[in-house]
């Protein structure tokens, strides 16, 4: 029985495999035969969608995401040195009024214990310190007058030398003497210029001598006449021995005499005149030493006292510091705004921001955002960075606030890129991009998420169609004509556009009508096609290469995949970003649509409004021609 259910099951899977290879072979002669036809000339009944040649304004913007944030903000960072303990904060997201920073409110209060008991040491560390500088202070004058003093007896020592050197030679020679040590003592003693105390002793030696000379010619004429009338015998021998004796003594005082003004001469006179110049001379040095020693002696107490000075300034700057630290536990309000606490929007961040959390030195605790003044925080790719320029016009609209658009204009351009994100994608490249919001904005909050519009330029009067319209390859770029006689393919000279339209400058007029789907048209030309090229017939033209036949598919493939005009959908995705490069024409325009139709930011036409709480009118979508379908032979377009 196993083996009958077997056979039958393998009958059933033969006959179903049977099935689906006939069905196969059915869908693929059908596809061949379609394509057959197409090529063969059959008709295919295609409807197109068209729109006219227009000429009107043209308004260029870049549409991007942005975020609302206030123009100016006060961070409040904590101020204590090392880490500090929260013990008090104001709930996040109070606001601080005009009265609360007029009563100057308590925002944060750390823990400062600690600090309290290091104040207590550091008072006590300098009141020593102020003692060691009065101690210092009070060397250093004494030292002031003990130099005085000293350098006015050296100086007292060397005029008394001086004058001492003069008082024994005389003034005259006493110069000479000091400045001439080489003259001979003896020129000395008999100069003519010696004056003073050796003059004196000189002229008294001199004076004995001569009156000893006396004495003895006095004698001696004595004695002759004594001898005389001894002879005779009128003088006693006793008288003639006196007379005699006193010959000898005149004798031996004039001999006295002599020898004292040789001993003057001699010796006395050198050793005194060298004793006192060697005096002077060594009071002088005194005099140096002294001033020396007065100098090093109030080096010393300079020293003292600056270095007491310095530690008594350091410890009482330490004293102050720790008084600012415990004033710094203690942050007031100072100005109005909303309170939001440090790392609220960052998901990553390690530490919260809590009573009890521990803070560090610079650490941002608090920020307190300025809600009068608000910008909007766009990031623009790279692609359109060099056609943002400060002072161009912006429409911003929150999307917690779709009713409302606010007018801006371009405050900061970023210089570099931002890397926020570029750890996920090293390879995007974003401009942080500021946009003041004019106008009553009380009711935005930083944070908020909102669509930025930024005008480029405004064109007046120019030829535009639909961007659906216009196809680029390589640097040429086509459209189709709608002719009484069917498509023709049009090569077209393009300007700016936007997300809906483009700028027309040669190719086509005012009020000629092109295909806004052009899928229909795209098929690769064979030899023998005819294609019209800025409306003359062109035959044999190869299909195009590889990588033109990948591009060209690529511009379909987001062609294809947008809504028709006029239905009240996004319609005509954003146009690429890159200046002057029409759409299809460039990697950046099919990513750069998916990227914003994937971000919801859809455009819904230029914004025209002038002041804020007015939404900006929507352009008119491309008019189409419903009226004008008709069918079109695929692949015989020119004919």
């Amino acid at each position: 029985m196993n083996g009958s259910m077997s056979t039958n099951k393998g009958s059933h899977w033969f006959s179903l495999k049977k099935a689906l290879i006939a069905g196969t072979i059915v869908v693929v002669c059908l596809f061949l035969w379609g394509v057959y036809s197409n090529q063969s000339g059959t008709v295919a009944d295609v409807t197109v969608a068209t729109a006219p040649v227009t000429r009107g304004d043209l308004i260029v913007d870049v549409l991007e995401a942005s975020s609302i944030d206030a123009a100016e903000s006060q961070i409040i960072r904590s101020k204590v040195e090392g880490k500090a303990t929260l013990i008090f904060i104001i709930p996040e997201g109070s606001t601080i009024t005009h009265e609360d920073v007029e009563n100057k409110k308590v925002l944060v209060q750390m823990d400062s214990a600690d600090l309290r008991d290091r104040r207590t040491q550091q008072t006590i560390t300098v009141q020593s310190g102020r003692a060691a500088l009065t101690e210092a202070s009070e060397s250093f004058l004494i030292q002031v007058k003990t130099n005085e003093s000293a350098l006015k007896a050296g100086e007292l020592k060397v005029k008394f030398g001086l004058m001492d050197l003069e008082k024994y030679l005389g003034q005259n020679l006493a110069t000479a003497f000091l400045d001439h040590p080489e003259i001979a003592f003896s020129e000395l003693i008999e100069s003519a210029s010696l004056g003073g105390e050796a003059l004196q002793k000189r002229r008294e030696m001199s004076n004995t001598k001569l009156l000893e000379e006396i004495q003895e010619t006095l004698a001696k004429e004595k004695l002759e006449w004594t001898t005389k009338l001894h002879d005779r015998g009128f003088v006693s021998l006793n008288d003639f021995k006196v007379d005699q004796l006193a010959v000898e003594k005149s004798k031996v005082a004039l001999e006295k005499a002599d020898t004292a003004i040789n001993l003057f001469k001699d010796y006395e006179f050198q050793k005194e005149a060298e004793k006192l110049r060697s005096d002077y001379q060594e009071s002088v040095r005194d005099l140096d030493r002294i001033k020396a020693k007065n100098r090093s002696e109030l080096a010393k107490a300079e020293a003292k006292l600056a270095s007491a000075s310095a530690t008594y300034q350091n410890q009482v700057d330490q004293l102050e510091k720790i008084n600012q630290q415990i004033e710094n536990c203690t942050i007031i309000a100072t100005q109005p705004g909303l309170v939001v606490y440090a790392g609220s929007d960052n998901p990553m961040r390690d530490r919260r921001i809590e009573e009890g959390a521990e803070v560090f030195e610079r650490q941002e605790i608090i920020k307190i955002p300025n809600t009068t003044s608000m910008l909007a925080k766009a990031r623009i790719h790279e692609t359109v960075i060099a056609r943002i320029k400060e002072g161009q016009k912006a429409f911003i609209t929150a999307e917690s606030l779709p009713d409302k658009t606010y007018q801006g204009v371009v405050k900061k351009v970023g210089i570099l890129p931002d890397s926020q994100d570029r750890w996920r994608n090293p390879d995007l490249k974003v401009y942080q991009t500021d946009l003041s919001i004019q106008g009553d904005t009380s009711e935005l909050k930083p944070g908020m998420t909102a669509q930025a519009r930024i005008i480029i330029s405004e064109l007046r009067g120019v030829l535009q169609v639909p961007v659906q319209a216009v196809e680029t390859r390589g640097k040429e770029s086509y459209c189709f004509l709608m002719t009484p006689k069917g498509p023709e393919r049009r090569q077209i000279v393009t300007g700016e556009y936007n997300d809906k339209f483009i700028e027309i400058k040669e190719g086509l007029k005012e009020g000629d009508k092109v295909a806004l789907s052009m899928s229909s048209f795209d098929s690769p030309m064979k030899p023998g096609d005819q294609h019209l090229k800025d409306g003359k017939a062109e035959g044999d033209e190869s299909s195009p290469p590889e990588e033109e036949q990948k591009e060209e598919g690529e511009g379909r493939h987001e062609r294809e995949g947008a809504p028709p005009p006029g239905e009240g959908s996004p319609g005509m995705e954003a146009a690429p970003s890159r200046e002057g490069m029409p759409p299809g024409g460039s990697d950046q325009a099919p990513s750069e649509r998916r990227r914003r139709r994937g971000n919801g930011q859809d455009r819904q036409g230029p914004p025209q409004a002038e002041s804020p709480g007015e939404k900006p009118p929507v352009e008119p979508a491309a008019p189409v021609d419903q009226g004008g379908k008709k069918p079109v032979r695929v692949g015989q377009a020119g004919q």
